[in-house]
């Protein structure tokens, strides 16, 4: 198993937690949408859940193809700093692993923001402010390492 798919399992497991706990706590009518005034929109915890499941379940799936079909994409399409180094054929595969890597990182962080507005619903709106600053330390800490090694300057001998 991968390094990538370790952070997806424990996403998924979080995302299935919070929205298990949403579906038997929560009360009948829950919060759908929040604007710059504060809610503007309320439904009933049947549409949210079902909201919920769906958009995460199908953002993750797309994340999880593009991951999956990232050594399959042509060179010709790849848009991607130091393009000679990543793109040679000694160096394609790992390029490859780093995008199916950085993919598989961007579902589980799609899952955890899911999670956490499943926590925002269900805890009422004094979490807010605590889960998103714990979501954005996450975004960094998960992404910082493959955009930082993909941008650093390859090594002179394999230029």
């Amino acid at each position: 198993m991968s390094r990538a798919s370790w952070s997806l399992l424990p996403a998924i497991a979080v995302y299935a937690i919070t929205w298990c706990w949403v579906a038997v706590s929560a009360p009948d009518r829950v919060p759908m949408h929040w604007g710059p005034a504060g809610v503007d929109r309320w439904g009933s915890r049947t549409e949210f859940l079902t909201f919920s499941l769906v958009t995460a379940g199908l953002i993750g799936a797309l994340m999880i193809g593009l991951g999956i079909a990232a050594s399959r994409l042509p060179a010709s399409i790849i848009n991607t700093p130091h393009r000679d180094y990543w793109l040679s054929p000694e160096h394609r595969p790992a390029f490859d692993g780093l995008m199916r890597t950085m993919m598989l990182d961007i579902a589980a962080l799609i899952l955890l923001l899911f999670a956490a507005i499943n926590v925002i619903v269900g805890a009422g709106a004094a979490a807010t402010n605590v889960l998103v600053i714990v979501f954005l330390l996450a975004l960094g800490v998960v992404m910082v390492r493959p955009i930082a090694r993909l941008y650093r300057e390859p090594p002179r001998s394999s230029r």
